[in-house]
């Protein structure tokens, strides 16, 4: 099971680089080492660490990212009130883009892609292809929209890590769907299997004493 320490330590290790938009958004970044800062202008920006309370039927969770002058930028981690892992999302500009992953109980569930429109304008293009001709053309897209799922989803059986369904979404549109059945000999093969895969070992990774870190907030 993958534990909120753990990333913690991989996110303060990683951070600066990948969701910057130029050099002097990097600079300025390095310069906030403390957690939950406000630039100038009052927006957030640096890492943050924010809790959510249980409120409305949605259940208590931590997450952690940057925020570049007010909008989320790169990658984002969620996690339970047991610091399991939930979801690592990508950000650009407030918006999800790119490779998400969603976590049942720390096990992985789903992969897929989401695509962030330019919200600059009030419509944005987006390259689609007909399923069955192969043609490509453009599609206008409101940006009101925001994100839309955009590409190949892959769904996992969480106990064995087994894959069972393939979506694939052309601006939140499904076009194409397979499901993997399996048999009882299946079955069994998979469980056994399930004892040997790396992210669903009972047992999970512990940095070193020196590279734990903890956060007040």
């Amino acid at each position: 099971m993958i534990r909120v320490f753990v990333f913690i330590s991989a996110f303060l290790l990683g951070t600066g680089l990948s969701y910057a938009q130029n050099a002097q958004d990097i600079l300025d970044i390095k310069k906030d080492k403390p957690v939950n800062k406000l630039d100038a202008n009052g927006k957030k920006h640096g890492d943050w660490v924010i809790k959510k309370q249980e409120q409305r039927g949605e259940p208590e969770y931590t997450s952690f990212g940057a925020f570049i002058h007010g909008d989320k930028f790169g990658v984002w981690y969620k996690m339970d009130s047991e610091g399991d892992l939930v979801a690592i999302e990508n950000y650009k500009k407030g918006l999800l883009d790119g490779e998400v992953k969603y976590y049942t109980k720390g096990k992985l569930a789903c992969v897929g892609q989401y695509f962030a429109l330019n919200t600059t304008y009030d419509y944005d293009s987006i390259v689609v292809e007909d399923p069955v001709t192969g043609v490509q053309k453009l599609v206008r897209v409101p940006t009101s929209w925001g994100s839309v799922r955009h590409g190949m989803w892959h769904y996992y059986e969480p106990y064995s890590g087994r894959l069972i369904r393939d979506v694939e979404y052309q601006i939140d549109d499904i076009i194409f769907t397979k499901d993997y059945p399996y048999s009882k000999a299946d079955s069994t093969h998979y469980q056994k299997r399930a004892k040997s895969l790396p992210h669903l070992k009972q047992g999970h990774y512990k940095p070193p004493e020196e590279k734990r870190h903890s956060y007040t907030y």
